[in-house]
């Protein structure tokens, strides 16, 4: 008898929340500030994940062969992502939550503390995705996955990671983004080789070449490695496939910072107005 009016409160209470959350009143202006909040969040998480206003010059290798260890190790036993997934959740939570609080605060004081806390927030959070998350990654590469040319790139054997991709059965388009990617690897280890250098350089031509052949189609090839790529060559203009997804990414990012500070900016407003609402 207990346990069912425990269940029927339960109801009761879920049923109420979702009441006051889809309903019109005094709370609106509370949950389009959750909501913009929430919004920001998300648009600085792909912000910072944006080549140009990454600190490192670093990239996890991505490994788009086909040459894995098998069903059973890819499914049960390729831990790879896991824990940089777990990760970048929590303190992605931890960031929409604190932002709320010390807004909430902020309207209620204004008190310029607060807003120290809040820049401080995203400078943390933005050091975490940009440095800290890619470290694990990289981590889960080396240790936990079943790429083998990813351990083979980060122990330094590149010729035997080149063997490996052209032995693989991945497109010949995957084979130059790979191939292009361990000799960017290459000329970041071996700083200032030469012979590094044009290796990289020749490699992301023919990268370069193979993206226009197929359309610019990029087929979950990751941009941010691309611009490395692009990067990684000094910039060089006769890469011109390379270049427009460089400048396109420029063009995103100014548009995710305008994004993000018009959100912060109408939720901000939206608690200031929810406050003077209930009386505060």
């Amino acid at each position: 008898m207990l346990s069912k009016q425990l269940d029927i409160k339960a109801m009761e209470s879920k049923s109420g929340f979702f009441d006051i959350f889809f309903s019109r009143g005094q709370f609106d202006n509370l949950k389009i500030a959750i909501i913009c909040f929430v919004l920001a969040s998300i648009i600085m998480l792909n912000l910072f994940q944006n080549p140009f206003v990454q600190l490192t010059n670093g990239f996890v290798f991505d490994d788009v062969s086909s040459f894995r260890k098998g069903f059973f190790y890819e499914y049960f036993f390729n831990f790879s992502n896991i824990f940089s997934s777990i990760l970048t959740v929590t303190i992605f939570v931890l960031f929409v939550v604190f932002q709320v609080v010390m807004l909430n605060h902020f309207v209620n004081t204004w008190s310029r503390v607060y807003i120290f806390f809040i820049v401080t927030a995203m400078l943390v959070f933005y050091i975490m995705i940009t440095t800290v998350i890619p470290y694990v990654e990289k981590k889960e590469a080396t240790y936990l996955s079943g790429s083998e040319i990813s351990r083979l790139v980060y122990q330094g054997d590149y010729n035997k990671a080149y063997g490996i991709i052209q032995e693989s059965t991945a497109s010949d388009y995957a084979k130059s983004y790979m191939t292009a990617q361990v000799s960017l690897q290459k000329k970041m280890d071996l700083e200032g080789d030469v012979e590094s250098e044009e290796l990289l350089l020749s490699d992301a031509n023919a990268l370069n070449y193979s993206m226009i052949e197929n359309g610019n189609n990029l087929v979950n090839m990751d941009r941010a490695i691309l611009y490395r790529i692009y990067a990684g060559t000094g910039k060089n203009h006769q890469l011109s496939s390379l270049e427009q997804f460089a400048k396109n990414d420029c063009i995103k990012a100014f548009i995710y910072i305008g994004g993000i500070v018009l959100l912060l900016l109408f939720g901000a407003y939206n608690l200031i107005v929810y406050r003077r609402v209930i009386g505060f």
